[in-house]
């Protein structure tokens, strides 16, 4: 199950949240702003927690796009259903680029903002925080929040993503 950080729950119980006005919704504040951070090594423990292990890749909406840091390679979710959202049609992976190769153990969706994005809310720092807005889960080969076709990252080889659904967690 996907871990939300406090920053995400404050937000979607509606308290004030900077650089947020007028999105609603997981879906409002990360479709379009966002990227997907793919790990290897320890997994922590809350999405609140400071990044761990070494980051194998980054995930862009448009795998053809040669940087993912502005908001026109952000990933784009499907219209919530049943308490979940899953990535739209548009193709997502990692595209030649992961910063090394390595078996992924665990993802961080994060806001991924240009510094001159028209909302001006901060880029994800991946420091212990309870204000920034993440999600936190697994990755594999089949089974897990987020899949691909294979368990391993290789260093200069595409990497499509093939499967990514968010839940709400149960029982909140």
């Amino acid at each position: 199950m996907s871990l939300w950080s406090t920053g995400l729950r404050t937000a979607l119980l509606g308290g004030a949240v900077t650089g947020y006005t007028g999105k609603t919704g997981a879906k409002g504040i990360f479709s379009g702003f966002s990227v997907i951070k793919v790990y290897s090594g320890a997994v922590p423990a809350t999405a609140d927690a400071a990044e761990t292990g070494t980051l194998l890749g980054t995930i862009v909406n448009d795998v053809t796009a040669a940087s993912p840091s502005f908001p026109t390679n952000c990933l784009v979710f499907s219209d919530p259903s049943a308490g979940s959202m899953s990535k739209n049609s548009d193709s997502w992976g990692i595209k030649g680029a992961n910063v090394t190769s390595g078996t992924p153990t665990h993802w961080r969706l994060v806001v991924n903002y240009a510094t001159s994005h028209p909302y001006g809310a901060a880029v994800d720092d991946g420091t212990l925080s309870t204000t920034q807005m993440r999600i936190q889960g697994t990755f594999g080969s089949g089974g897990a929040e987020l899949n691909t076709g294979t368990g391993v990252l290789v260093n200069g080889t595409d990497q499509p993503i093939s499967y990514c659904n968010l839940s709400f967690p149960v029982g909140i």
